[in-house]
């Protein structure tokens, strides 16, 4: 589950900035393409402010990370993936496809005429579905540069590092 996370993160995060990443593979995807760059956990929760979240993305950490323990904060993903809005059957393509999932993950992202990105995402398991809700609406609305500068610590400082199982 970390390296799905990582994946759809790294593929939010990666953004067209064409040439900052020479070791990066190119997927296409309708209207956008990405390039994939690594994606580290840190083993510890950096400091939040230390992190530059988009304010909406920052709620959402925040808001996990003040319940009580691990499995409140798994059950208020769950309840995310209730919520999370549905993705139309003609974006779930090869295209959208995020690799090396266990789970079937698929993210769409269009840049609109402001220069933002509209994120959309779905998952056939629950918690992973929780987790992509989780960025594409913390992260729709930002722009490129700003989902370029994000690092993945927040995962960590919100409490679901621990909670997820690698692979």
């Amino acid at each position: 589950m970390k390296k799905c996370l990582c994946l759809c993160l790294s593929l939010v995060h990666s953004f067209p900035l064409a040439n900052a990443f020479s070791n990066a593979r190119v997927l296409n995807v309708p209207r956008v393409a990405f390039k994939m760059k690594p994606c580290v956990l840190s083993s510890h929760a950096a400091d939040l402010s230390s992190m530059e979240l988009p304010t909406r993305l920052r709620d959402m950490v925040t808001g996990l990370r003040s319940l009580p323990d691990d499995k409140m904060r798994v059950r208020q993903v769950l309840f995310m993936a209730a919520k999370g809005a549905d993705m139309d059957d003609s974006l779930k393509v090869a295209s959208n496809k995020v690799p090396g999932c266990l789970s079937t993950v698929y993210v769409d992202a269009r840049l609109n005429q402001e220069g933002c990105l509209s994120l959309q995402g779905w998952s056939d398991s629950q918690l992973t579905m929780g987790l992509i809700t989780l960025l594409t609406d913390g992260l729709s609305g930002c722009s490129p540069a700003e989902i370029q500068s994000l690092q993945p610590d927040f995962i960590q400082y919100c409490g679901l590092g621990a909670s997820l199982t690698p692979g």
